[in-house]
């Protein structure tokens, strides 16, 4: 048994262990936007690589869902990290 966080994306929703994450963040439509063209977050003084879920699953084509407030999660691996925002349904 092993705790996870739920991410969803094109209707679809996907379990990641909750040891692989580091922080939660609330991200404004304007910095998350800054963060997808520049391809990076800055996280504790880290460029931290940015990336929708749909992307990495190969679903390009999943339109993001335009929100006030977006969930960022930063995932941690070894000494790798990256920051992975879910479309949302």
């Amino acid at each position: 048994v092993t705790q996870v966080v739920l991410l969803s994306t094109g209707g679809r929703i996907y379990a990641v262990p909750a040891v692989l994450v580091e922080q939660v963040q609330q991200l404004k439509s304007g910095p998350l936007a800054q963060a997808y063209n520049d391809g990076v977050i800055m996280w504790q003084s880290h460029r931290v690589p940015m990336h929708y879920l749909s992307t990495l699953l190969g679903d390009a084509d999943a339109a993001p869902v335009t929100q006030q407030y977006s969930p960022l999660l930063i995932l941690k691996s070894g000494a790798d990290r990256i920051a992975i925002r879910s479309n949302g349904p």
